[in-house]
């Protein structure tokens, strides 16, 4: 049995849009609880203690607003639209990177736009406050569209190329702006996700690789003379296989490392050679 033969390297049956799984699923429903609870109490304080606003400053140990604010929605429109966006082009990043490397990618863009806000309103003073998934949601088109340029979506029952969406979301906040106001530095707390985005994904980063401690250099012991045997090698290439095809269902393609990918190179060339 060849290694694209194994059950864990076909697609996913995960992958249904309504799988309660689906950590885009998980973040709609309790974006979507903490509204309908955000109007029930009708709690200011409670606001206020998820939104990023010129109080963070002076409260930097409140490190969780740089996230929670992103669940913050005030208007039924803005959760809509925003819960929209994510469900159809956020399901398209997990699955194309994987639930966990999806959630690194979420907080990255979500604390890229949040930091960006405090750096621009300390230095320039501007009012406002940054709450709403927006700066993610848009930074999940941006990735959407740099994979796949003309699919098309539909937007406002307009059918169009994907790349003409991203321009016309990032135009959006672009003449925000320019048109000055208390909230520009919002929208430029919007692009700074979208820019995060396309960093990402013209660097090929990986967050998980990254971060991984398997990213150090080790030691490595001397290694001891052995007899060549045929049958022991393909057994612990096989359990490398098994190991490496695993985390590609776990975290996605993108998370193996070169060394990785070489090993399910030799694997299916010695595949094919048996074959022959």
């Amino acid at each position: 049995m060849g290694i694209y033969d194994r059950n864990y390297y076909r697609d996913d049956e995960s992958s249904s849009l309504l799988n309660a799984r689906s950590v885009v699923v998980v973040l709609i429903v309790v974006n979507v609880i903490y509204f309908f609870l955000q109007n029930l109490l009708h709690s200011e304080a409670l606001v206020r203690w998820l939104i990023v606003d010129s109080t963070l400053l002076h409260s930097p140990w409140q490190i969780w607003r740089l996230v929670t604010y992103s669940m913050v929605h005030i208007e039924p429109w803005t959760i809509l639209w925003n819960m929209l966006g994510l469900f159809f082009f956020g399901r398209a990043v997990e699955d194309k990177y994987g639930p966990r490397e999806f959630i690194r990618i979420y907080l990255m863009l979500a604390i890229t736009a949040a930091l960006v806000w405090l750096a621009l309103y300390a230095g320039t003073g501007g009012g406002g406050a940054l709450f709403g998934c927006f700066a993610v949601v848009l930074g999940m088109v941006v990735l959407f569209c740099l994979d796949d340029p003309k699919q098309t979506v539909i937007f406002i029952f307009v059918p169009m190329p994907a790349w003409l969406l991203g321009a016309i979301l990032i135009g959006f906040d672009l003449v925000g702006i320019l048109n000055g106001g208390a909230n520009w530095i919002t929208f430029a707390a919007h692009l700074a996700g979208a820019l995060m985005a396309f960093i990402y994904f013209r660097t090929n980063m990986n967050l998980g690789r990254l971060f991984s401690s398997s990213g150090w250099p080790r030691l490595k012991r001397p290694t001891r003379l052995r007899l060549h045997d045929p049958e022991a090698e393909d057994r612990q290439l096989s359990r490398q296989v098994d190991a490496i095809l695993e985390k590609i269902s776990r975290d996605g393609e993108s998370s193996l490392t070169k060394q990785e990918r070489r090993t399910l190179e030799q694997a299916s060339r010695r595949y094919q050679r048996r074959r022959q």
